[in-house]
């Protein structure tokens, strides 16, 4: 049996003496953590103007107040969101239930705060990126304990200054393969045109057809999808680029849910492609997808 409360700083002995128990479980649990960012949890507590935000410790404690688990986390107030930077439970008390107990408790908190969203980072469950199997194991471990509460990873793919269409839509096909095992329900996409070749605030060299491929690309998961626009400052070819997404979107929603049909329409009309003037060979794609 346990109980969660807050400690609100160092003063009483009790709650010392509970801050130095989940100093013990930071060692312990985290040991690639260095000693100073141990240390300084009882002055995050007493002071938050000096980190910019309001720490907040929750801990698992029993009758006896031996601390079995604690969550720590940072609220921001001007920002209005709050990052979960631990939570764990003690070595002996993994798997009984006081990680998912805390982290309710803090969704809790973050909820009263009015905050717009609650965020915390976890280590890749991608073998590429993690190539330790008892890591990889405990990442695989730890993204599945946030996902029973509904919790979806954000993974960003860094791209260099100057890239092509063709590096782009790599990339790209990455990140849909993820989106696809997750199976999402609905999809928003962040439509930056001024990632087009010429933008006066871009560097990339995305051409029209690009746009189109990554379009089709997109719409091939066929999910209830929103685009908003988020850049595009040449306006000689921004509606181009952005009718060619648009075209591009719809055809992978519609027109290519026969696989037969894709490969008959990339051997047949791979030239008009290049030039931007593909029609369908069967169905009907309107030039200019009406908005909804």
């Amino acid at each position: 049996m346990f109980r969660i409360r807050r400690i609100y700083d160092d003063l009483l002995p009790l709650d010392r003496k509970a801050i130095a128990q989940v100093q013990d479980i930071l060692r312990e649990q985290f040991p690639l953590l260095s000693k100073e960012k141990v240390d300084k949890l009882p002055d995050q507590l007493r002071n938050p103007f000096k980190y910019r935000f309001r720490s907040i410790l929750f801990v698992a404690d029993g009758i006896r107040g031996r601390v079995q688990g604690f969550a720590l986390l940072h609220h921001v107030p001007d920002l209005r969101f709050c990052y979960l930077d631990f939570i764990s439970a003690a070595t002996y008390r993994t798997g009984g239930g006081i990680g998912g107990a805390l982290y309710q408790r803090v969704r809790e908190e973050a909820k009263a705060l009015h905050a717009v969203g609650l965020f915390f980072e976890s280590l890749p469950d991608d073998p590429s990126l993690c190539k330790d199997p008892r890591i990889l194991k405990q990442n695989v471990e730890r993204l599945r304990f946030y996902e029973r509460f509904g919790a979806r990873p954000i993974v960003n793919y860094p791209l260099p200054e100057h890239v092509t269409g063709e590096q782009y839509r790599k990339t790209l096909a990455k990140a849909l393969r993820r989106i696809a095992r997750y199976k999402a329900n609905v999809l928003i996409v962040a439509l930056g045109l001024d990632t087009a070749k010429g933008d006066p605030t871009g560097t990339w060299s995305l051409l029209p057809k690009d746009f189109r491929a990554n379009g089709r690309m997109i719409g091939s998961l066929r999910l209830p999808t929103l685009v908003i626009q988020e850049g595009g400052y040449r306006i000689r070819t921004l509606g181009t680029n952005a009718r060619y997404f648009f075209s591009g979107l719809w055809e992978g929603m519609h027109r290519f849910s026969d696989p037969s049909a894709k490969r008959a329409l990339g051997n047949n009309k791979q030239e008009s492609e290049k030039r931007g003037n593909h029609q369908p060979s069967n169905g009907h794609v309107p030039r200019r997808p009406s908005a909804v």
